[in-house]
């Protein structure tokens, strides 16, 4: 499955039938961080704020990943694989 992305198109005041052309490129920029990296909620943020969207039903919800404030990165990864690929 995809990781959650989003695609841009030109500028709206582009025009099709312009002899100018417009080239799409793809620029993939994924972001890492040490396993032992805590992860806190922005300040003046509830847990129902961060974790409340319920999304597609495509990715694992975040509640049931991230599960404590300060969780560090590599224990909110290995709950994602298991959610992801259904380890135990």
């Amino acid at each position: 499955m995809a990781t959650p992305h989003c695609v841009r198109g030109p500028r709206a005041n582009w025009n099709p039938n312009s002899s100018t052309k417009v080239a799409r490129i793809s620029h993939p920029c994924f972001i890492d961080s040490k396993p032992t990296f805590p992860l806190y909620m922005p300040k003046g943020c509830t847990r129902e704020d961060v974790c409340g969207g319920s999304g597609e039903g495509k990715v694992p919800p975040l509640k049931d990943r991230w599960t404590e404030n300060g969780q560090t990165f590599g224990d909110f990864l290995q709950k994602t694989f298991e959610r992801y690929y259904d380890w135990k």
